[in-house]
C-alpha cells in the first residue's frame, strides 16, 4: 500500500536488558515501572534511531506518536510539545527520551486528531483504517498480565494486611498487584483496594475504596530527564534549593504535571530536593489523584512544552496512613526529612 522498502533488524537483546528486565526488577521491588516509556527511551528513539541513521542513512525517524516537535524561539533548540489532539497526546510516554534524539524525530500526526487520521487512512484505502487502537505492554501486546508475568517471576507468598496490621489473606506475590487495584479477599463483605506494597515484609496493605490512603498529591520524583526547554526551570529550582536564606516553601515554582496518561495536566508546585545521591523534584499538585504508585512516570510542562520526565520515588502523603501497618517506613521518613517542612504550599 505504501510502496516503501522494508528493512528488518532485531533489538531482542537490548529490549530484554533495558526494558523487560527492568520491568521484572521493578515488580519484584514493589514499584510500577512503565515499559512503554522504557521502550521509547532505549529502543525506539535510541537503538532504532541509531540503526536508521548509521546503517540506513536516514535523516529522521518517523513514528505515529501524537506529539509535536517544534524549534524554539532561538531557531536552534528543539522542543517536545503536546499534540493538537489533547485526548491522544503522548508526550507522557516520550518524556524520558534524550534531548539529543529530538532533532532526528519526525511526528507527522502532531496536528491531526485520531478521527482525521482514520479519515485519511480510508481515503488511501489502508486496510487498518478502522482497526482497533493498540494496547498492552510495549512489544508484548495485549495479554492477561498476571498469567504472563508468572512465566518470568516466581510466586512469593505474603499477606494482605489492613491499615491496623491485621492479616486478612495470603497473596502470591507483590508483582501480581498494583496500587489502586481491587483485591479479592475471600469471606470479606467490603471491597478492598491495594494502598501500599512493602518489599521488606512482603506485605500488601489494603483499605476500602473511600480511604484517603489511596489518594495522593505530594510526590518525590526521581530519575529526572530534562529537555532543553526546561533548562531555565531546572537552574531556577537548583538555585532556590541551594539558597540557605530561602524557606522551603519559597523554593517552589509552578509547573504543569501529569502523573498518568490521559490525565489532565495539573497545576502544581515543584522544588528541587537532594535525596539518595540525586536531585529529585518534590511535587505538590493542586488536587489529589487516585492511586499514585512508586515507579509510575511523571511528565512536566511549561505551556505546551514537555520540559522533563521522571518517576515517582515516594508518595509523601501516604506515610501518615501506614503508621500502624507492618511495613518499613524508613524511606518515607528519610524522604520527609529531605523535603523539610514544606507541607501545605497550596492553599
Amino acid at each position: 500500500h505504501l510502496d516503501i522498502e522494508l528493512h528488518e533488524t532485531s533489538f531482542v537483546n537490548e529490549y530484554w536488558t533495558l526494558v523487560f528486565q527492568e520491568l521484572l526488577d521493578g515488580y519484584e521491588r514493589g514499584v510500577t515501572p512503565n515499559p512503554d516509556i522504557l521502550c521509547n527511551r532505549h529502543i525506539k528513539f535510541d537503538a532504532l534511531l541509531e540503526y536508521a541513521r548509521d546503517r540506513l542513512g536516514a535523516v529522521s525517524l518517523a513514528t505515529g506518536h501524537y506529539a509535536k516537535i517544534e524549534v524554539g524561539e532561538d531557531n536552534e533548540t528543539v522542543n517536545l510539545c503536546q499534540a493538537a489532539d489533547s485526548k491522544k497526546d503522548q508526550t507522557y510516554f516520550l518524556s524520558s527520551i534524550r534531548q539529543e534524539s529530538l532533532p532526528f524525530i519526525h511526528l507527522p500526526l502532531a496536528d491531526y486528531t485520531k478521527a482525521q487520521v482514520r479519515d485519511l487512512a480510508r481515503e488511501k484505502g489502508l486496510p487498518n483504517a478502522d482497526k482497533r487502537a493498540s494496547a498492552g505492554i510495549c512489544m508484548v501486546g495485549r495479554r492477561r498480565f498476571d498469567t504472563f508475568i508468572q512465566g518470568y517471576l516466581r510466586e512469593n507468598p505474603g499477606w494482605f494486611v489492613d491499615l491496623e496490621g491485621n492479616r486478612l489473606h495470603q497473596h502470591q506475590g507483590l508483582h501480581f498487584w498494583t496500587i489502586g487495584q481491587r483485591a479479592k479477599i475471600p469471606n470479606m463483605e467490603a471491597a478492598w483496594f491495594v494502598a501500599h506494597r512493602d518489599a521488606a515484609s512482603n506485605s500488601i496493605v489494603v483499605c476500602e475504596r473511600e480511604h484517603p490512603s489511596l489518594n495522593g498529591r505530594r510526590l518525590l520524583v526521581r530519575d529526572m530527564n530534562w529537555f532543553a526547554s526546561g533548562r531555565g526551570l531546572q537552574e531556577s529550582l537548583l538555585a532556590a534549593a541551594e539558597d540557605a536564606t530561602e524557606s522551603p516553601s519559597k523554593q517552589f515554582l509552578e509547573v504543569g504535571v501529569r502523573a498518568r496518561h490521559q490525565q489532565p495536566v495539573k497545576t502544581s508546585l515543584v522544588a528541587a530536593r537532594h535525596f539518595q545521591g540525586q536531585v529529585m523534584l518534590e511535587v505538590e499538585m493542586e488536587s489529589e489523584m487516585f492511586a499514585p504508585a512508586e515507579g509510575q512516570a511523571v511528565s512536566f510542562y511549561l505551556g505546551d512544552a514537555c520540559v522533563a520526565g521522571g518517576a515517582i520515588g515516594v508518595v509523601l502523603d501516604r506515610h501518615q496512613y501506614l503508621l500502624d501497618a507492618p511495613v518499613d517506613l524508613s524511606l518515607f521518613e528519610e524522604a520527609k526529612a529531605a523535603c523539610g517542612s514544606s507541607v501545605g504550599c497550596h492553599s
